[in-house]
């Protein structure tokens, strides 16, 4: 099996896909830091946040389905969150503060999801380190990548035996539940035994912890140009959004 949904949408070619990481990753700090300081009360300012945000989707070429699947399938974690939060502070309806953070967590996850779609895993990692980023957080991100999806191909044999077993495909939901927990509890003992063996595998093979790609993304070498004029156009874009938030509205 192959799986590689996590950067599918990186070699597109698209200008989005061609820029330096670094540059993306500031802008996509900036970003996120403007969305949260939004006021919890206005949500006039998201809108306009959540406006650049689908200009960007469309000059990256990206399909919007899996962006959507994906936040669709962290929006029940974000509804729990927000309803817990939506009284810790006075000022403003509780359900207009809630829809509030939602919009913040949405546009947050999306642009994360933009970011990760149009770049290389390898090079994001390495753009990271650049920023000196910490070294242990870089770790488990490139482990994650890498057996991630091992994983997900272990829980589907997994699945698949349970299947061909099963004579009569209709069942009651509690051995359903009792059967995904087991298949859960199985590939949880797989999958830490399989991580001890790889560990020890790349320690005896000299691995210290640093993550090495072909191409080093760098501001100052080829197209630089091109990636400098790009974070100057998205910081500037960015400063526009804010001040016209910042304006009063009739």
């Amino acid at each position: 099996m192959h799986h590689n949904f996590i950067d599918e949408y990186s070699h597109t070619g698209s200008f989005l896909c061609r820029r330096d990481p670094r540059a993306k990753l500031l802008v996509l700090g900036v970003f996120i830091l403007l969305v949260l300081l939004q006021p919890r009360e206005d949500i006039r300012g998201l809108l306009c946040y959540g406006i650049l945000l689908a200009a960007v989707f469309a000059c990256a070429r990206l399909p919007l389905r899996p962006i959507v699947v994906r936040i669709l399938a962290l929006l029940p974690f974000v509804l729990l969150t927000g309803w817990s939060m939506r009284g810790s502070r006075g000022g403003g309806h509780p359900g207009l503060v809630l829809a509030v953070i939602v919009v913040k967590a949405v546009e947050a996850m999306a642009a994360v999801f933009l970011m990760v779609a149009t770049t290389p895993f390898p090079r994001l990692l390495k753009a990271l380190e650049g920023m000196r980023f910490p070294v242990i957080m870089i770790r488990i991100l490139s482990f994650l990548y890498r057996y991630i999806y091992l994983i997900l191909d272990e829980f589907m044999r997994m699945r698949q035996a349970q299947l061909s077993r099963t004579v009569d495909g209709r069942s009651s939901i509690g051995r359903r539940l009792r059967v995904f927990s087991s298949i859960l509890g199985h590939l949880f003992v797989r999958s830490y035994e399989k991580g001890e063996r790889v560990y020890l595998a790349m320690c005896a093979r000299g691995y210290d912890g640093t993550v090495r790609v072909l191409a080093h993304p760098a501001l100052a070498r080829t197209a630089g140009w091109a990636d400098r004029a790009f974070l100057a156009i998205a910081l500037a874009a960015l400063a526009g959004v804010e001040a016209l938030c910042l304006m009063p509205w009739k």
